[in-house]
């Protein structure tokens, strides 16, 4: 599903920096396992699991989720090793408070052994998921209203001293294919300078995300250029100036990404599968930085 472009694009919490920007990451991962891939409906666990001592004529025995809730749209999961100086409750509540900063809402929270055995987890749920049933914490949180009502769900253990995390998360939104990593895995996600696109710049009026009137010329460059590139995929990163909030100018940006996405889509007949969007905040002082950029994501 492609959303159009409104204000509700101003709602959008999220956190992507270009490649001008350094890298300020507070909590350092190792990724051991990252996919997505769509699904019609997947099941996230909203209560513990439990173990079924016997079958019967409608269950079997093992382990099952004693309530979850039903999601569609594009699936994420990352599995992550975070640094053994943490521990996995200081590690769990950090991620919450990020999860909330933009703006999910908790639906359901557990820990050790009211979660359930962690080798029920690993059963249903992820084999790398690993670590000790006394250590390990889960979050359920749904999406704000603009992700379509999607969700996003945690699991922390300890393995072996090391905090271990799955991180799924699910939205209707296919453009939105770096969600996981801005909420949970990065305050800033970098790109190299030589992934941007050269000349690939549209420009904005002051609070708008609107292209001024003379970015026709840049928009035809930019959709010549993903046709003659017609496999790879590409981030529409959105800028704006420091003349508004830190909130406000976050949000602009990506309202600006959305609409350039949205223009190559519908002016130039771009696949909408291979542009993602992201949202860079204020990146300087003067209207040269009311813009947004093209930048290779293979």
């Amino acid at each position: 599903m492609v959303v159009s472009v409104n204000h509700r694009i101003l709602l959008w919490p999220l956190l992507l920096l270009c490649a001008s920007a350094k890298a300020q990451v507070s909590l350092e991962s190792t990724t051991v396992k990252q996919r997505q891939w769509l699904q019609a409906e997947y099941q996230l666990p909203a209560g513990p699991v439990l173990y079924r001592e016997q079958a019967s004529d409608t269950h079997s025995e093992g382990y099952y989720v004693e309530t979850s809730v039903t999601a569609k749209g594009l699936h994420q999961r990352k599995v992550a090793d975070f640094g053994k100086t943490l521990t996995g409750e200081y590690l769990y509540n950090a991620l919450v408070k990020r999860i909330e900063r933009y703006g999910f809402a908790v639906q359901y929270q557990c820990k050790a052994l009211d979660c359930g055995e962690l080798s029920g987890w690993q059963t249903l749920l992820e084999p790398l998921l690993d670590g000790e049933t006394a250590k390990q914490y889960y979050l359920l949180a749904k999406a704000p209203t603009p992700l379509g009502g999607g969700y996003l769900s945690l699991h922390v253990a300890d393995l072996d001293g090391q905090p271990r995390v799955v991180a799924d998360i699910i939205t209707a939104d296919t453009s939105l294919r770096h969600l996981l990593d801005v909420v949970l895995f990065n305050d800033v996600f970098a790109f190299q300078p030589e992934q941007l696109i050269k000349s690939s710049e549209v420009y904005f009026a002051l609070n708008s995300h609107t292209p001024l009137a003379d970015s026709d010329s840049a928009l035809k460059q930019m959709a010549l250029k993903l046709a003659a590139n017609n496999a790879g995929h590409f981030i529409v990163v959105g800028h704006a100036d420091n003349s508004g909030s830190a909130l406000h100018n976050l949000l602009l940006s990506l309202a600006r990404a959305q609409q350039v996405r949205q223009q190559l889509i519908a002016q130039y007949g771009i696949d909408a599968s291979r542009l993602s969007v992201a949202g860079a905040g204020a990146s300087g002082a003067d209207a040269s930085f009311r813009k947004t950029v093209l930048v290779s994501a293979d």
